[in-house]
């Protein structure tokens, strides 16, 4: 059928091509043979049946139930796709300033969103700025993590309900109608895109106020680097001193904690908020599912229960951080130490000290962006900084997976509504156990092999007695994808490495950023989207009665 109508214009390719059949898609191969025989214009017969191919392995259900099986792997092999795009573009832009292996590794460090780089990225032309740029809005977390909803949606889409009471496939097991379940999709596909774009230009608009004239680029890398806690500048932060410099720092500070640590708890909060405004009763009804059994529906949105625990986890690292800072950097010193020997505090007055410590705690786990000197960073504080950005996007990974559904036999379990009490504290404490020693022998290995390809360089001796603390602080940053270097150059530290190291350096940032995914995708959509007569009776919900504000059982508190 598709081979008939190669001749036809584009809105009728694109109409009958969503009516074909996976038959239909074979049989196109041979239309560019065909029109080149009747039209004589090969190129342009080829052109439209390449389209119409793509067009189909789009809509095809069985390629979106592969990715949905097959979450991690196409996940990886979409981000090294961009990293090695992004390092051959990179390399062709800019070839004497970069070279092939340091254009690469800025790659990988944009899409990994790591912030380290091997040369000096502020004096790079705009035109390695805006491909980094790039390359970090499309390997965005937040972004990439749509994508299952999006194919769920469009699988949604193609099934064929007769009756309004067919279960959906947005909520597996709950007696829910088509509608429903793409209502359901679609608030959370509007919900984070807006999110994602609103808050960045409320963000982006005011840095450039604050920085005045000519700051309207920087101000537009700065926020995206930020909110996507990529860790790339292409200018030196303001500090504390300057008129606006707080303003900066408290603008930059937000971006960190809304992309990253803070996500889940503003997308709930804007759920639940939707919730309480909205006016109909099918989309309040849906928006009730949707906070009541978030984990059938998107990764970051979290039950109740694991939503407070985050918001306690969250400001309390960021406690920890700020006390042992205060303590060692604030008021205790070396023994001994003169006025004119430097620290990262020197110099700083009481106000600027306590900006440094408190944007250093925020941004030491996930972002990446410094306002001292790290070079002159004190072991004890480099201590502190190395096991902050080992901890990394912890909490929020660790809740990801311990509230995943489980599906078992028949039976349907949702963790975050059965599951309580002890049974709850186990698996936090099994996934963050998993969560901080995953990888173990693989990051062992590449960090031998970083040593043996620094030693080879350099004495032993000055690996042990200068250098070694570099390497293992540069190590942590990497794998905590968060882009800290122990510098007092325009580059991280590994600029300063041998080749060798530095190709070993990028897997370590590559296994930081796919330590963020998912165990996989909730196990639930592994089943086929009509096949539910497995399913117990007991997993339907009791009753169609839209959930109420007032009602314990059915309560939804954001």
């Amino acid at each position: 059928m598709v081979a008939d109508q190669c001749e036809d214009g584009d809105a009728e390719d694109a109409h009958n091509l969503e009516a074909a059949s996976p038959s239909d898609i074979d049989s196109s191969s041979d239309c560019s043979d065909e029109d080149e025989d009747e039209n004589g214009d090969m190129h342009h017969d080829r052109w439209h049946c390449c389209r119409r191919i793509c067009i189909c392995a789009v809509n095809n259900s069985s390629c979106s139930k592969w990715m949905l099986s097959n979450y991690r792997t196409w996940y990886t092999g979409v981000v090294v796709l961009l990293m090695v795009l992004g390092g051959v573009t990179l390399w062709l832009l800019d070839p004497e300033g970069l070279g092939p292996c340091n254009a690469l590794f800025l790659s990988v460090s944009a899409v990994s969103m790591t912030g380290l780089s091997t040369v000096d990225f502020g004096s790079r032309p705009i035109s390695v700025h805006l491909i980094s740029g790039m390359l970090i809005v499309l390997g965005s977390p937040m972004l990439m993590s749509l994508w299952p909803v999006i194919l769920r949606w469009r699988l949604l889409q193609q099934q064929r309900f007769s009756t309004e009471g067919e279960r959906g496939a947005a909520f597996f097991g709950i007696k829910t109608s088509r509608g429903q379940d793409s209502l359901a999709l679609e608030i959370v596909l509007k919900t984070v895109f807006l999110y994602w774009l609103f808050c960045q230009l409320l963000c982006w608009l005011i840095l450039s106020w604050a920085s005045g004239s000519g700051g309207m680029w920087n101000a537009m890398f700065l926020t995206t680097s930020a909110w996507h806690n990529a860790g790339l500048l292409t200018h030196d932060l303001p500090f504390a001193s300057g008129k606006t410099s707080g303003l900066v720092l408290t603008i930059v500070m937000l971006l960190i904690l809304g992309g990253n640590s803070c996500f889940p708890l503003a997308l709930r909060f804007l759920i639940w908020l939707q919730w309480r405004c909205a006016r109909g009763e099918h989309r309040r009804h849906v928006l009730s599912l949707l906070l009541r059994y978030p984990r059938t529906c998107y990764t970051h949105i979290f039950p109740e229960y694991a939503t407070h625990w985050l918001a306690f986890v969250t400001p309390a690292l960021t406690a920890v951080q700020i006390m042992s800072l205060c303590l060692v950097d604030f008021w205790a010193l070396p023994a001994g130490r003169e006025k004119s020997v430097p620290g990262i505090m020197q110099g700083l007055s009481t106000a600027d000290k306590l900006w440094a410590i408190l944007f250093q705690s925020i941004s030491t786990r996930t972002a990446g962006l410094s306002v001292v000197d790290l070079s002159l960073i004190s072991p004890t504080s480099a201590l502190i900084f190395m096991v902050c950005m080992w901890i990394s996007i912890c909490p929020v990974i660790v809740v990801m997976r311990s509230t995943a559904n489980r599906f078992s036999g028949t039976r349907l379990e949702y963790s975050s509504a059965i599951d309580k009490g002890q049974h709850q504290e186990a698996v936090l404490k099994n996934q963050l156990q998993t969560f901080l020693s995953e990888n173990s022998f693989l990051l062992l290995s590449l960090l031998f092999l970083i040593l043996l390809g620094e030693e080879y360089a350099d004495t032993e001796e000055v690996i042990r007695e200068s250098r070694f603390m570099k390497i293992l602080f540069e190590f942590a940053s990497a794998y905590g994808t968060v882009g800290l270097s122990m510098s007092s150059e325009p580059w991280s530290a590994c600029g300063n490495w041998t080749t060798f190291s530095k190709v070993c350096l990028m897997p370590v940032m590559l296994l930081g950023r796919l330590r963020g995914l998912p165990e996989s995708i909730d196990p639930v959509v592994q089943l086929s989207l009509t096949d539910f007569e497995a399913l117990t009776e007991n997993e339907k919900e009791p009753t169609k009665r839209p959930i109420r504000a007032g009602d314990r059982t059915h309560s939804t508190p954001w």
